[in-house]
């Protein structure tokens, strides 16, 4: 999308920053080409400065660089570098933008300022700049960088510490032989075991000195041995009367 220039917008920087990437994104480096793109940036007034920066020549039309729009278009809006210094020391990082890329646009402006305007842009600007990432700002005021260019880098460096390593399937047995659990095993010998004795049982604990055959014969003699004692008992007694 292209970045617009509105009635009340005065960050050109940053406006020929975007549109520069856009450009560049969208693989267009035709001078014509992208002086066309930028008359559709702006309205009114602004595309007629834009128009009076093409001339002709013998050789053909001459078409002003990105650089020379932003020029001309500042001139026009009357921007001064104190206004330009204002615009870095207000300049907030965007939802969603890395630290990476915002020290990118933040930097770009920074060096754009002239040395007079540089000395005005503290590292208490920056991290005011990035007041909604605290865990990076705290490291950064903690770190007390001694430069902007040094509180970038403590910055980026916080940034890769709060990044959540993305790990890959690796297969760790090369010889293809499978995983050996002792607890899956131990259950299969267990079950196995147990299926052993649901055998066992189904043939009549043929496995166990005690079986169901040993438990039936005991059990017949017992039973015998009862109603001869009960016999002999009622022959007793009617000798007895």
């Amino acid at each position: 999308m292209l970045p617009r220039i509105g009635s009340q917008d005065r960050d050109i920087e940053s406006w020929a920053e975007e549109f520069s990437r856009v450009m560049d994104l969208s693989d267009i480096n035709d001078p014509k080409k992208i002086f066309a793109w930028a008359k559709e940036c702006v309205q009114g007034r602004l595309k007629g400065i834009i128009d009076d920066l093409k001339t002709e020549s013998d050789t053909g039309t001459n078409y002003p660089s990105i650089e020379d729009i932003k020029e001309a278009i500042e001139e026009y809006l009357e921007i001064t570098p104190q206004e330009k210094c204002f615009n870095v020391k207000s300049l907030k990082i965007r939802r969603g933008e890395s630290i990476k890329d915002f020290n990118w646009r933040y930097g770009n402006l920074y060096k754009n300022l002239n040395v007079g305007s540089q000395l005005f842009v503290t590292v208490k600007d920056y991290t005011n700049s990035i007041i909604s990432r605290p865990f990076i700002r705290t490291q950064v005021i903690t770190a007390q960088p001694k430069d902007i260019e040094a509180a970038f880098k403590v910055a980026e460096l916080a940034e890769s510490a709060t990044e959540v390593p993305q790990y890959h399937n690796v297969n760790m047995f090369t010889d293809n032989q499978p995983y050996f659990d002792p607890y899956q095993n131990q259950n299969y010998n267990l079950f196995t075991q147990h299926s052993g004795d649901q055998n066992a049982y189904n043939n009549g604990y043929s496995k166990y000195p005690y079986n169901s055959s040993t438990f039936n014969n005991n059990n017949y003699s017992n039973m015998e041995e009862n109603k001869s004692y009960q016999n002999s008992l009622i022959i007793l007694i009617m000798l007895i009367k």
